[in-house]
């Protein structure tokens, strides 16, 4: 089972935020030391900073590792569920041959599901660390912002949020409606030069071959009422 790596995964966010705010506050301090020129309290900021970086590092390093393990036992995973389905019911004997009609032929299923495996599972890997980090900072973050200016500021950023995505779902269809609407303007256009350069043609092959009068002739005919 996997809990074990993604609950870890997830004490390591939460340290990681709690470092990246101790950080914050060295960094502060690390000026005003400057300002005061305090050698002892300046060497205590560097000796401090240092140690949280070195921490800081140690700490990614156990979360790649995590990672990958959490990316290694999902792989193992699917691919056993893959696999008994690719074995089931002749679906091999069907796939080695080339599997599929015209361009959907598989020329070596195996490669192909091994690389789909790989790119599923590192995509899957990837969304769940990002979705993890998002979540527990926005959670953290707007928990500080909450206790430290009020709950106004910590549900701006949220509001903003929400009214521009529906913003961008009221945008959209108009968006769509213009790209329809600039299509179908280049095709009248498109019709409307043709017709133009046709009209120049003609205009001058009646005036070279001396046709006016029966051109008039004609067009009194066709449109005389």
């Amino acid at each position: 089972t996997s809990e074990k790596e993604a609950t870890l995964m997830l004490l390591i966010c939460a340290v990681r935020i709690a470092e990246l705010m101790a950080q914050t506050k060295l960094t502060n301090m690390l000026f005003r030391t400057l300002n005061s020129r305090s050698v002892s309290a300046f060497r205590t900021g560097i000796v401090r900073s240092t140690a949280v970086s070195v921490g800081a590092a140690i700490l990614d390093i156990i979360y790649n590792y995590l990672q990958q393990r959490l990316n290694w036992k999902w792989r193992v995973k699917l691919t056993k569920t893959v696999h008994e389905k690719y074995f089931a019911n002749m679906n091999y004997y069907f796939m080695g041959a080339g599997g599929g009609r015209g361009s959907m032929k598989m020329d070596d299923p195996d490669t192909r599901i091994t690389q789909d495996l790989a790119q599923t599972v590192n995509g899957f890997t990837q969304c769940f660390s990002q979705a993890m980090n998002s979540t527990l900072t926005g959670v953290l973050y707007t928990a500080v912002v909450c206790r430290r200016f009020g709950w106004r500021f910590a549900v701006a950023p949220y509001i903003y949020l929400l009214s521009t995505r529906y913003f961008c779902q009221k945008v959209i269809p108009m968006q769509k409606m213009f790209r329809r609407n600039g299509r179908a303007r280049g095709v009248s256009w498109g019709k409307y030069r043709f017709a133009l350069q046709r009209q120049e043609m003609q205009g001058e092959a009646i005036g070279a071959l001396r046709g006016g009068e029966r051109e008039m002739e004609i067009i009194i005919d066709e449109f005389a009422v």
